[in-house]
């Protein structure tokens, strides 16, 4: 595909009668890249993500973009049917809580060859071969006797992995972690990204990866984007972020994140919540938790701006932009800050 991506998205926005639940969503993944997705419950990724696999029903959410595009096939234009065979074969999901995700009354086993034999046409025998291959493949033990076992009688990490192992049993293109491993403790929770992460090696699929943890970005993603009240509100390769973040919520999420190599007494936190879609402030959304806020960023709305090397933010408090009737600017202004 060279340097076009494999999914793009311009000017998302996902609409439930009058609320705006995201808006203005724009972003690109590279075919064999990682893209993380950051932000507090309530950002709006789920979101976003639900609507690029086109979930949302179409009688109750208004679904808009300028583009949605996986490689050149436009996914707004698609009917639902043709949705259907894209989805688990082109695309797939992980969701956050696998025992929620996963048929409590079928055995793991028939959930994977259910996939299989609606995506790949095999029979039942070929399906339930695979099916035991994919567990071995995502490293499940005793995957023979496993095949046939019910989801309650597995771990959180072995549902995780089984939910892995039916994403990935088509093979797709493009895989949308959304949350993985919240509810892992953290031993687990590295091995589930450890074999997301070799298995994307093996694949060479793209991953979209939702998390709240600019930890997990850094040690997985190329690129991240942060998501704050249902926009986007600065994006860079992770490099780029972690050398100097634009936006006062990317230096928030950081803050609140300990140091692996300090004792930390207390943890920094972001006063407030984010705010529900019918409540959301005019101007910057995040100006009532910023600490650098002034009356300009309560009227100002600022779009992403571009501070060069891939990495954009909307935030004024950096930029050149002049006061209403004042000889300075906001930059300027915060110099003291």
């Amino acid at each position: 595909m060279g340097d076009q991506p494999l999914l793009s998205i311009r000017d998302l926005t996902v609409a439930k009668g009058r609320l705006r639940l995201v808006e203005g969503v724009s972003l690109d993944l590279m075919a064999g890249k990682t893209h993380g997705l950051v932000g507090e419950s309530g950002s709006g990724k789920s979101v976003t993500a639900m609507a690029a696999m086109r979930l949302y029903d179409s009688r109750q959410f208004d679904i808009t973009a300028q583009r949605l595009t996986l490689g050149d096939r436009d996914l707004l234009s698609l009917s639902e049917g043709e949705m259907r065979r894209i989805r688990g074969a082109q695309i797939s999901m992980i969701f956050q809580e696998p025992m929620s995700a996963l048929n409590p009354v079928l055995t793991v086993g028939e959930q994977i060859i259910e996939t299989l034999c609606i995506h790949q046409n095999l029979s039942r025998r070929a399906a339930r071969k695979q099916a035991l291959d994919m567990l071995e493949w995502v490293r499940i033990p005793a995957a023979r006797q496993r095949l046939d076992e019910y989801p309650h009688l597995m771990s959180g990490g072995m549902r995780q992995r089984v939910m892995i192992a039916i994403a990935l049993a088509c093979r797709p293109k493009l895989l949308i972690a959304d949350e993985p491993t919240t509810a892992l403790d953290v031993t687990i929770q590295a091995q589930i990204l450890e074999l997301l992460h070799d298995l994307q090696a093996e694949l060479g699929m793209s991953i979209l990866l939702i998390t709240h943890d600019l930890g997990v970005v850094a040690g997985y993603a190329d690129h991240v984007s942060v998501m704050y009240a249902g926009r986007i509100v600065e994006t860079a390769p992770v490099a780029g972020i972690y050398a100097g973040p634009r936006h006062p919520y990317t230096e928030g999420l950081m803050a609140s994140h300990p140091p692996v190599d300090a004792d930390v007494d207390e943890l920094r936190t972001i006063a407030g919540t984010v705010p529900q879609p019918d409540r959301r402030p005019p101007g910057c959304r995040f100006a009532p938790r910023c600490g650098y806020s002034r009356p300009a960023c309560e009227a100002l709305d600022p779009p992403l701006i571009d501070f060069g090397g891939g990495q954009a933010a909307a935030c004024i408090r950096h930029t050149d932009y002049r006061l209403p009737g004042q000889g300075h600017t906001l930059a300027a202004e915060m110099d003291h800050v």
